[in-house]
């Protein structure tokens, strides 16, 4: 029989961030993104550059989720509400 080779990672100086190690020899990099509670799935991918390009996006994503994500309103939407309620109840 021959001997099994153990995959395994190790921490970059990235945060979630990991390299895939398989028999030794480097085979990926694996991102973990664990922030605001939030379990995104994780994923691997061959260069460190698009490990990080990648963890920036979701990074982003979390952020605009917290903050409320897209503007609720356009500024035409905004005008036309102020003109039917607020408008009316001003003194001639």
């Amino acid at each position: 029989m021959g001997t099994k080779k153990a995959e395994r990672t190790e921490k970059t100086t990235y945060s979630g961030i990991y390299k895939r190690l398989y028999g030794g020899k480097l085979v990926g990099y694996q991102c973990k993104p664990r922030r605001l509670g939030l379990d995104a799935p994780s994923k691997t991918f061959d260069r460190l550059t698009d490990a990080r390009t990648w963890m920036e996006l979701q990074h982003a994503a979390e952020r605009r989720a917290a903050v409320g994500g897209a503007p609720k309103a356009k500024l035409n939407e905004a005008i036309d509400r102020y003109v039917e309620k607020e408008l009316p109840k001003l003194a001639e």
